[in-house]
């Protein structure tokens, strides 16, 4: 990517604002780069297999401190060669951890940076989970970019500079009567960049493992307090 102070010399071309300095405008453009990773998930940004470690009864473990999340993409249980399943809801990985009556690790729930795990090691246990991390921001207005490098080449620096200017133009027309129209104009062309990174990326780049969710209206079986694991788990993973 484009130096910090290329970018924000093309935020200023387009806010034509004095007022707003660069110090600002970088941190507007490091906004616009934890926004367009949240909606396009980066291929560049995905860490494979990080090692999580359990000790002998522990519940839950810590997320590596790059996590951006929201979502895992794998979980995997290498001690015993399981797939786990993931769920995101409490009360679903309440029924869960009801469900298995063993040592290993077959589940985890993430919530915040933290996986609760469903069966409750009694030696050590190596998870491997797979995540979007953080993506890399301009330390100062004057770093070269060089390590922005998740984005497609110039449509990444046209999100970027759009959202900034868009974030700048709200400031400037706050307040004002009627529509405003340079807000919206750059919120429409930073949208637009979006897209494109998107398409760019493809479909695939929005894939996460899917959400394990107990059928508790019964539609594919028995749903009473006696389902087991590998009837209505499917032993470890969808």
């Amino acid at each position: 990517m484009q130096s910090a102070t290329t970018l924000i010399g093309r935020v200023q071309d387009l806010v034509k604002d004095g007022s707003f300095g660069p110090s600002f405008i970088v941190e507007k453009l490091n906004d616009g780069l934890a926004e367009v990773t949240i909606m396009t998930n980066p291929p560049d940004l995905m860490v494979s297999d990080a090692e999580l470690s359990l000790s002998a009864g522990d519940k839950f473990v810590s997320m590596p401190e790059d996590f951006f999340g929201p979502r895992i993409l794998r979980l995997y249980n290498q001690t015993d060669d399981i797939d786990c399943a993931i769920s995101y809801r409490m009360v679903d990985f309440v029924h869960i951890s009801r469900a298995v009556r063993g040592t290993s690790v077959l589940a985890g729930c993430l919530k915040g940076s933290k996986v609760h795990v469903a069966g409750i090691p009694v030696a050590d246990t190596t998870l491997l989970v797979s995540y979007i991390r953080q993506p890399d921001i301009f330390a100062s207005e004057n770093d070269d970019g060089s390590l922005i490098t998740f984005l497609p080449f110039r449509l990444g620096e046209q999100a970027i500079v759009t959202y900034a200017a868009w974030q700048i133009f709200d400031v400037i027309e706050d307040g004002i009567d009627g529509r405003k129209v340079n807000t919206e104009k750059a919120h429409a062309k930073f949208l637009d960049a979006v897209a494109k990174i998107m398409n760019h990326f493809g479909i695939e780049a929005k894939e996460s493992q899917p959400e394990t969710v107990r059928d508790v209206m019964g539609i594919s079986g028995d749903s009473s307090a006696s389902w087991s694991w590998q009837n209505s788990w499917g032993g470890g993973g969808l």
